[in-house]
């Protein structure tokens, strides 16, 4: 199981947009995604998409895309048509992975799938860590890693001006 999530980065819900709540005109996507959370918790519920269904929505709502949950690098050879399409129409792609990026940038396997994201959120979110005034992650231990600035072994963490490390 994995799923698309589409984040709201410098949109009407986001501290980094113009924080015009569900009003805002570029809300709409909340609530789609509200409704098909709701959906998801019903296992009769739902469907299977394919790739161009799943790309239809990405360009009708025009957002950037982020992978999570049921980590993503467990799909890597799934889900790598799906990034490399949403790539080549000039989305970003965040992921948000358990996984440390020194203990997957080498894996054959998962390396083409790297190359689509602009940012990798790696390691586990661990509770003790927890952390509100973190920006993109939920706990200290969690990473912004900048994908095209990294090599294998050596992450260069993502900055955008927000304060993040």
């Amino acid at each position: 199981m994995w799923s698309l999530v589409v984040h709201p980065a410098s949109q009407d819900l986001s501290i980094a947009g113009k924080r015009a709540g569900l009003a805002g005109a570029r809300s709409g996507l909340f609530m789609e995604q509200i409704r098909i959370i709701k959906e998801m918790r019903d296992a009769d519920a739902g469907r299977e998409m394919s790739i161009d269904e799943i790309l239809e929505v990405v360009e009708y709502n025009g957002f950037d895309v982020t992978f999570t949950g049921g980590d993503p690098i467990f799909q890597a050879d799934a889900i790598l048509p799906l990034a490399r399409e949403i790539r080549s129409r000039g989305y970003t792609i965040w992921c948000f992975t358990g996984y440390k990026y020194e203990d997957i940038a080498e894996k054959t396997e998962v390396a083409p799938l790297l190359e689509c994201f602009e940012v990798l959120v790696d390691g586990p979110f661990v509770e003790s860590l927890r952390d509100t005034s973190l920006v993109f992650r939920g706990s200290s231990n969690q990473r912004l890693i900048d994908i095209a600035r990294s090599t294998v072994g050596v992450p260069v963490y993502w900055e955008d001006g927000f304060g993040v490390d």
